[in-house]
């Protein structure tokens, strides 16, 4: 607070989400709270301070050139740039009054990859009036007013980043519906950024699915963490089996390292891809209540074909109503016989209907046609079971443990 007035600095947060740079018309807006002791009418305009983080100097337009005569005048040349504060009535929260750097107002306007510092102060509705429109060699109104100014904020840490694209294969645009053959229930997706220097990496996003006549929501991945190693790429696998023909709605938020968030919406048709590896196959799931599992067995149609390549088992259950699917299995079998495929689920639970269903796979991990029973089984269990590895061991008396101590040899 300063000493001779009761007006007391913006409370501002120490690191802004970026911002995008899009040429000339780039705009930088930064909220802050108003102190409960003070009131917007106790202030008559901001003073805002910004400057490069690596080197402290000031990054404000410090000349600006008169186009008439190609001379130079002063526009920030104490390296405080004043300006009106906004109020963002559609912010509910403390934090909605706002100031606003346009790109010109910098001496290099806002660069790709650069962290700037900014502090904000307010000058009092007391102060000498000050004009906001003409270049501001404000040198003696900053001495005649120094005791109707507010503290400086605390530091804010500010970055603006290249406009980015999220590119979803099999997706031309966000706006026009788009007819997917849904070969093998994943999305792919990478975000690029206009400048091809650009060093802001993609932190999370999160996928929604829902039906686009009825607005139900099918899926939701919750909050998904990007790979470091796959840097902006990440691949997705739906927990659903889709219905030719059907209409789907897909939203996608992502947010970036330094926090921008962006979301995009996709309307798709999905149809029968034919040219999808078929599953010459028949399944067969049956439940075993003595050995507490669920027995899948795959039989090749051909005897004596033989088989080579990647199955994937994958289930769904009535916890759900039979609408999400996960994979529970994938094998390679390379052996050079027909295929005659046994496993069995002990990751079930008693009284739960369970549908399941195999798929084949090729080396780049696409999935062919879905090869499913018909009926949902269920095994009532009358024991417990301890499962690791393929293996489970069964517990028929009571489980309890009464008592647990340690013994020291």
């Amino acid at each position: 607070m300063a000493i001779n007035n009761n007006l007391y600095p913006p409370i501002i947060e120490t690191f802004n989400p970026a911002f995008l740079i899009n040429g000339r018309y780039t705009k930088c807006r930064i909220y802050f709270s108003i102190s409960l002791y003070n009131s917007l009418s106790d202030i008559a305009n901001a003073q805002i301070s910004i400057s490069y983080q690596n080197n402290n100097k000031s990054a404000l337009y410090s000349q600006r050139r008169n186009i008439n005569n190609l001379s130079e005048e002063p526009k920030y040349p104490c390296d405080i740039m004043l300006t009106n504060i906004h109020t963002d009535n559609d912010r509910i929260s403390d934090d909605k009054y706002y100031i606003e750097i346009n790109n010109d107002d910098l001496q290099n306007g806002f660069e790709i990859n650069q962290y700037y510092k900014l502090q904000i102060r307010f000058t009092s509705s007391n102060a000498t009036e000050v004009s906001l429109d003409v270049p501001q060699a404000i040198d003696s109104w900053l001495s005649s007013n120094l005791a109707l100014f507010s503290e400086w904020s605390s530091i804010c840490l500010v970055r603006g980043i290249s406009v980015p694209t999220l590119e979803i294969t099999g997706f031309e645009t966000a706006t026009e519906s788009t007819l997917w053959m849904n070969a093998d229930n994943q999305i792919v997706g990478e975000l690029t950024f206009d400048d091809s220097n650009e060093t802001e990496t993609l932190k999370s996003y999160r996928i929604k699915l829902y039906n686009a006549n009825t607005n139900e929501m099918i899926s939701d991945s919750d909050l998904q963490y990007t790979n470091s190693s796959t840097d902006n790429q990440f691949v997705y696998i739906f927990p659903y089996e889709f219905l030719d023909g059907n209409e789907y709605l897909l939203t996608i938020e992502y947010t970036t390292m330094n926090l921008y968030s962006q979301i995009d919406k996709y309307e798709f048709v999905v149809i029968q891809n034919s040219s999808k590896e078929e599953l010459n196959a028949t399944i067969t799931a049956e439940a075993d209540n003595k050995e507490g599992g669920i027995h899948i067995h795959l039989q090749g149609d051909t005897a004596g074909e033989i088989f080579i390549g990647n199955i994937t088992i994958r289930r769904t259950s009535s916890l759900s109503n039979f609408q999400l699917w996960e994979d529970v299995y994938t094998t390679n079998l390379n052996y050079g016989k027909e295929l005659n495929l046994d496993w069995y689920d002990f990751t079930i639970e008693s009284g739960i209907w369970y549908l399941y269903c195999a798929q084949r796979r090729d080396s780049l991990g696409n999935r062919g046609v879905v090869l499913k029973i018909n009926n949902p089984v269920m095994v009532d269990l009358e024991f417990f079971y301890l499962s690791a590895e393929g293996k489970q061991l069964k517990l028929k008396f009571d489980h309890n443990i009464s008592s647990f101590k340690h013994q020291i040899l």
